[in-house]
């Protein structure tokens, strides 16, 4: 098998039919698979990927959720979805499609493989993405401040984010780990870092996926300070899967790690104590992590105390004018004189 899309869907009958036309559209090799995931939806989704099923063929294969598992969390949810089908997949490469989202390009598939198969030490090829954000197609693209070609991961995963959807990953064997498996998230920026432990990244300015932010998705849904915690918590879960990355995933996240580290004592202001506790409780889940330390400051030891200012500290280091901004900014919110380390 050549090449898999893994598409998550959930209650989004209304884009079926754009997410899976448009894979339709682009040229494909022989040997290729669409598995599609559906968590449990309610709405008519599943009846629209049905109709589907001739049109693919033998191409198509669905796999249906159940949502009596207990799991609330949707990020969390998504992600479970992602690693089954991914280790249902059968292509040498894949691509991750999300079920509102749809692709903007035919040729990029074959451009994709081609380099891949030119170039073995590379494990994931990068396009360009644009944002559709209202009912109007009122379309923002996105693009690397970078040349085309091979770009240094390191450099990648301080500075920048593009959408997993634009991506066209190698599927190693050794994929499906024990790490993977235990991980809480695994979930766009998450996708991209485990698979550049396997190998290089490369990259094509060329527009591939369109991205549907509607205001009622699982991150554009939720506040600023929500955001940010789940970012802290997102921070240890990709130190979790790329430990080699570890300095530069802290420096990528360090706003966010700043802004919780600061409102410690302040969470049900912030983040509502509900929101508070649910990450809580997945933090505890990343051993060695920052959340857990930042999350349950009261409760944790000397030494993990010590080993959060250490990387505060460092922050503060690498980026001064960042680390004094958000000092400022906290300060003046809770109307509180915020001691600088």
């Amino acid at each position: 098998m050549k090449i898999s899309f893994l598409v998550t869907f959930y209650n989004q009958a209304e884009y079926v039919d754009q997410c899976l036309n448009s894979i339709k559209n682009i040229d494909l090799p022989d040997d290729y698979e669409i598995i599609v995931g559906d968590d449990g939806s309610t709405d008519g989704t599943l009846e629209k990927i049905d109709s589907w099923k001739s049109k693919f063929g033998d191409h198509l294969l669905l796999i249906k959720n159940s949502r009596e598992d207990g799991i609330k969390d949707h990020v969390m949810r998504a992600s479970n979805m992602r690693k089954k089908l991914l280790a249902e997949s059968k292509g040498e490469y894949f691509c991750v499609v999300d079920g509102d989202d749809y692709y903007c390009n035919k040729t990029f598939v074959k451009k994709a493989i081609n380099i891949l198969e030119a170039n073995q030490n590379v494990s994931t090829m990068m396009f360009d993405f644009q944002k559709v954000t209202n009912e109007k197609d009122d379309i923002q693209k996105y693009t690397l401040n970078e040349v085309e070609g091979n770009l240094k991961n390191s450099i990648y995963v301080r500075n920048y984010y593009m959408h997993v959807g634009g991506c066209v990953f190698r599927r190693y064997s050794k994929q499906i780990t024990e790490d993977l498996l235990s991980a809480p998230y695994y979930d766009d920026t998450d996708i991209i870092l485990y698979n550049l432990n396997f190998g290089n990244l490369d990259y094509c300015k060329l527009c591939v996926y369109c991205y549907r932010q509607t205001g009622h998705g699982l991150w554009t849904g939720i506040s600023r300070s929500v955001q940010g915690l789940l970012n802290l918590v997102g921070c240890d879960n990709e130190i979790l899967l790329s430990p080699k990355y570890k300095e530069e995933i802290i420096y990528r996240y360090r706003t966010d790690i700043l802004y919780c580290y600061l409102r410690i004592g302040f969470e049900d202001y912030y983040y509502g104590s509900a929101v508070y506790r649910k990450y809580l409780s997945i933090s505890k889940r990343m051993l060695n992590g920052i959340s857990p330390i930042i999350l349950d400051y009261n409760n944790v030891s000397f030494d993990e105390k010590k080993s959060l200012e250490t990387i505060i500290l460092h922050i503060k280091e690498v980026d001064n004018n960042t680390y004094s901004r958000i000092v400022s900014n906290v300060g003046k919110e809770i109307n509180i004189h915020v001691k600088i380390l």
